[in-house]
């Protein structure tokens, strides 16, 4: 067997023993044989394992050395100082029983931990076999999510997601546990007192939720489900701070301790955090009867996210947090002792295209044959014979230097000094100005407006209000080129920008809800003539939301927007070629899109091309009087956001529509000798 070298700097020791004989790798696990045999070729396909020496001769006294090393560590430390700052005590005598009562030997109570998290990434799975989960992914279904609050995915997506940690995080090593691993793993390593209360527990995934957590307990990593993807190296999500010893990120932030999420979990071993939680969770398991452990309504409640949320809001507590610390935690990262809590952008993002996201859960429990959908109360049993896992020393690699990306929030360029008036009033256009005749959805996003918006007027045009406001109030050039609009779209984006230049105010698509008061809008200042927002900054440069403008009248960005790109283009062609020849993207999107970065250009602002990828989704661009507003603002992607301005829900416009036959198309004729407008 060709040996390879052991690195002078620091040794990563991976032995597991079993009852039944000696063993490199973990039991039915093809994985680490699989690497130690790339090493052996000389591949470096898998970075970590080609650092390691294993021989099966030598193992058992390196079994004993690693465990006396343990001991005498805590031995001697637990008469003086630690010399490593990030060497924490275990002395709180509470906590001290919790170890206790989950070590399997007294002698391997921890004192001390580490606040440093190994580079492992924990997993639990029907399979074991990466080949396995990779190309053939056992029990696969193409089951779509009808969800529509998250992304659409199938079971089949798995592959992808599982490959995302390895090609993102090639210092880390994967750890995978199927249920027969999973079982020696926890019977091999814990006390009685867990091991009975695990083996009680009658379906597959509420074991598993225990074994995550012995899983951190035991050797410390990051542990994920199967149905996340890594958007972003791990060693980039501590933000450079060097003593880490916990993390979880915020699920709903709506002010209420239902709100840290269970799917990625990154903990030090031995943390006194996990450690609660493991004691909180084997408690209730024992206290419950069978009936209640079969009960598919209560064991969120005994081993899920219902006992692990309060559980972890307890502990934060002990650290001096409150709930209103951690509830209302969108971006970015608080730290209660060496727990770092990320906000709900980071490992809950509902869009994977969020610059800000360290990685997303598909949740595909909701899928048919998922664990939400399997109603399984068939009580497992207790193997006659069980090969227990041993404990091994773990390797850890730091990532030095590492210097996080630091989003811009805020642009300001040549801001004005005088005062603007923008009217208070609001505006929408349907096929009907009779509101008892909207449908449910649509009354409740008109009343939006009205309700949170008092002192400012609500008018709902139809076809004969937006033409009777046309002849009023446009000139004969103007009303030419509206009447001239065959299709709707093209006809009500006319009468936006023509309503937007007349009177000023806001106008609003009848698909786009109200979140924030208007007032609120204008950043508090007096010197704002424009509001703008961005609807997708996965591109570049982002993308402008048309769903709502505010606008002061007459104001310059859109007068030159009308006069040098919509009033040439519609003078040049016919009816018949409007209908042919302006498709609904190039008029709602590009043409808007490219002369506003054009506009806030001219007037001194940063080149979009350039910035618009380093923007946050919460940023705030101000040039001269005119704001543009990140996408979380004008296109957020949950409703409980709080910055959020406004909901667009994309009902109103999947595909251009002519007009309904009763909607009269209107055409002007003879305007030059003042005749009146007729219908054809």
């Amino acid at each position: 067997m060709r040996r390879v070298k052991i690195p002078k700097l620091r040794v990563l020791l991976l032995v597991i023993l079993t009852t039944l004989g000696l063993s490199t790798y973990w039991p039915h696990n093809p994985l680490p044989q699989r690497q130690l045999e790339d090493a052996q070729q000389g591949t470096d396909e898998v970075p970590l394992v080609n650092q390691i020496t294993i021989t099966v001769t030598k193992t058992i006294t390196v079994f004993k050395t690693a465990h006396t090393t343990a001991a005498s560590m805590n031995s001697n430390t637990s008469k003086s100082a630690a010399p490593n700052t990030s060497l924490r005590p275990i002395s709180d005598s509470l906590y001290i029983t919790y170890y206790e009562s989950i070590e399997k030997n007294s002698s391997l109570i921890p004192h001390y931990y580490t606040s440093n998290i190994p580079n492992f990434i924990l997993r639990t799975w029907k399979t074991n076999n990466r080949i396995e989960i990779i190309n053939k992914l056992n029990d696969s279904t193409t089951t779509t999510r009808t969800d529509t609050t998250a992304t659409s995915t199938t079971t089949t997506d798995i592959p992808t997601w599982f490959k995302s940690w390895d090609t993102l995080n090639p210092t880390h090593l994967q750890l995978i546990f199927n249920d027969k691993d999973s079982d020696r793993f926890v019977q091999g390593f814990f006390s009685d007192w867990v091991t009975e209360a695990y083996f009680r527990l009658p379906r597959v995934v509420m074991r598993s939720d225990l074994v995550r957590y012995l899983m951190l307990y035991k050797f410390g990593g990051v542990y994920s489900d199967l149905d996340t993807s890594c958007l972003r190296p791990i060693h980039e999500w501590t933000f450079g701070v060097k003593e880490v010893g916990f993390f979880a990120g915020v699920e709903n932030a709506r002010g209420n301790r239902d709100n840290i999420n269970q799917w990625t979990i990154g903990s030090a071993q031995h943390h006194p955090l996990i450690a609660k939680v493991i004691h909180r969770v084997v408690s209730t398991i024992h206290k419950a009867s069978d009936d209640d452990l079969k009960d598919p309504q209560k064991l969120l409640y005994i081993t899920g996210p219902g006992i692990w949320k309060p559980t972890v809001h307890e502990y934060l507590a002990e650290k001096g947090a409150t709930v209103e610390d951690v509830s209302f935690l969108w971006d970015g990262f608080r730290m209660f002792d060496d727990v770092m809590v990320f906000g709900k952008t980071l490992l809950s993002p509902l869009n994977a295209q969020n610059p800000k996201a360290f990685s997303i859960h598909y949740g595909t429990g909701k899928l048919a044959g998922g664990w939400k959908t399997v109603n399984d109360t068939s009580v497992l049993y207790i193997p006659n014979h069980l090969a227990p896992l041993r404990d091994a020393r773990l390797y850890q690699k730091t990532v030095a230097a590492f210097r996080p990306r630091h989003f811009i929030e805020r642009i300001e360029r040549n801001q004005v000094n005088n005062r603007i008036e923008i009217p208070k009033q609001i505006a929408q256009v349907h096929y009907t100005t009779n509101i008892s005749q909207l449908s449910p959805f649509y009354q409740q996003i008109q009343s939006s407006w009205r309700l949170k918006n008092p002192g400012y007027t609500y008018t709902l045009y139809d076809d004969v209000k937006m033409d009777a406001f046309v002849k009023s109030k446009c000139s004969d050039v103007e009303k030419k080129l509206y009447f001239k609009t065959g299709l709707l779209h093209q006809r009500i984006e006319v009468f936006k920008l023509l309503w937007l230049l007349k009177v000023g105010g806001v106008f609003v698509d009848l698909d786009t809800e109200c979140l924030r008061p208007i007032n609120d809008w204008r950043l508090g200042k007096e010197n704002i003539g424009l509001v703008l927002g961005m609807q997708d900054q996965t591109v570049n440069p982002p993308r402008i939301a048309k769903h709502t403008i505010m606008a002061a009248p007459r104001h310059s960005f859109l007068q030159s927007y009308w006069t040098t790109v919509i009033q040439p283009f519609f003078s040049s062609k016919s009816k018949k070629q409007m209908r042919a020849s302006l498709p609904y993207k190039t008029l709602h999107h590009e043409w808007f899109e490219t002369y506003t970065y054009s506009y806030l250009k001219t007037r001194g602002g940063d080149d979009m091309n350039h910035v618009g990828t380093n923007l946050s989704w919460e940023a705030v661009v101000q040039v001269g009087d005119v704001v543009l507003y990140g996408q979380a603002m004008f296109r957020p992607d949950d409703l409980d956001r709080n910055i959020s301005m406004v909901k667009n829900y994309d009902f109103l416009w999947h595909q251009e529509r002519t007009w309904l036959p009763s909607w009269p198309e209107l055409e002007a004729k003879n305007l030059s000798r003042g005749a009146p407008l007729v219908e054809e």
